[in-house]
């Protein structure tokens, strides 16, 4: 009977030495964020934006983390050391992704190689889909130089696999701003078809789509870097429309510098009245600078006299007179 009674006060002696000294080494509480928004807390580190680390791992260990992943994210002489950036963004990532993505939210531009992580965080979402790869992209904090690199990587390796499942994805996601990425988006959709099949959807996205005027300018831009001859070959075959307004403005400015007087006829095509008059006066002024008889001709026997496109012409040449005039006394001088 003692023996027994011995016994358990032996354990219980054991149990009570064991909760002291797990609770002296019990790690500090993660501090408070200060305010919404903050990356860092009071004593600059990334947990207040963390789920609790895994057990085996001490919260301050993120913050070793951040400054090993810093230090190989920069771009040095000879690039940044990318294995390096895998090995400890893939480890942050698996241990706690709330807190890697909010130190990857604090970091600019440059110094940093935020293209490879963009790189890294597609293949590690590989098995999500990528619609939902862009919606935790696009709840990330605006203006941030993660959100638009990990937004691109993920649009443009979807738009090369699936071109099909990105213009219903685009068409349906109005908020999806498109400006700077429109360019690339469409360098990979013609490989799966061709500029008419890209414009021919752009068209049928409706017109209450803010985006759609800005898609098209851009696709007409781009198309005329490439294809010009086929580019005016479809802008003819197109109706009229405000829509195409700012596209046809801007390519009957680059046909200007070579030939004003086809120029001159692309921007009559131009839908809205101010906007046609603004683009044919800036023609004919560059047309008066390039072949002045053959502009004198046109301006004499095409413009009427109280004609808006005469008004701003005549603007036009009387201050680029008057600067040729002083110069001219300047010189003279």
């Amino acid at each position: 009977m003692k023996i027994f009674l011995g016994t358990i006060c032996g354990l219980v002696l054991v149990a009570i030495l064991f909760l002291t000294l797990k609770e002296s080494h019990t790690p500090d509480p993660a501090p408070p964020v200060t305010q919404e928004g903050d990356f860092r807390s009071d004593d600059g580190s990334f947990y207040a934006f963390a789920s609790p680390p895994l057990p085996d791992r001490d919260w301050k260990d993120f913050d070793l983390l951040a400054d090993q992943l810093k230090d190989a994210l920069e771009l040095k002489e000879g690039g940044s050391d990318i294995e390096q950036i895998r090995r400890l963004l893939l480890e942050w990532l698996q241990a706690d992704e709330a807190s890697a993505i909010a130190f990857l939210q604090s970091l600019p531009d440059y110094p940093y190689d935020l293209e490879t992580v963009a790189s890294i965080l597609n293949q590690y979402w590989s098995n999500m889909p990528e619609s939902d790869r862009l919606a935790k992209i696009m709840a990330w904090a605006p203006q941030t130089a993660i959100r638009e690199y990990a937004r691109r990587e993920v649009f443009f390796s979807w738009t090369s696999e699936a071109p099909t499942d990105v213009r219903q994805w685009i068409s349906e996601n109005h908020d999806f701003e498109m400006d700077s990425i429109f360019r690339y988006w469409m360098e990979r959709d013609i490989e799966s078809s061709s500029f008419e099949d890209s414009f021919k959807w752009i068209q049928e996205i409706s017109d209450e789509d803010p985006r759609k005027e800005r898609m098209i300018t851009a696709g007409i831009i781009y198309w005329n870097d490439e294809e010009p001859d086929q580019l005016a070959t479809y802008l003819n075959s197109v109706e009229p429309s405000a829509l195409f307004d700012e596209g046809i403005d801007s390519y009957a400015s680059s046909v200007a510098q070579q030939a004003p007087e086809e120029a001159m006829t692309w921007a009559e095509s131009i839908f809205d009245p101010e906007r046609r008059a603004r683009s044919m006066a800036n023609i004919a002024f560059i047309w008066w600078d390039q072949e002045p008889e053959r502009f004198d001709q046109w301006y004499s026997q095409t413009l009427p006299a109280d004609s808006p496109v005469r008004r701003i012409v005549d603007q036009l040449i009387a201050v680029e007179q008057d600067a040729i005039n002083q110069g001219n006394a300047q010189s003279t001088n």
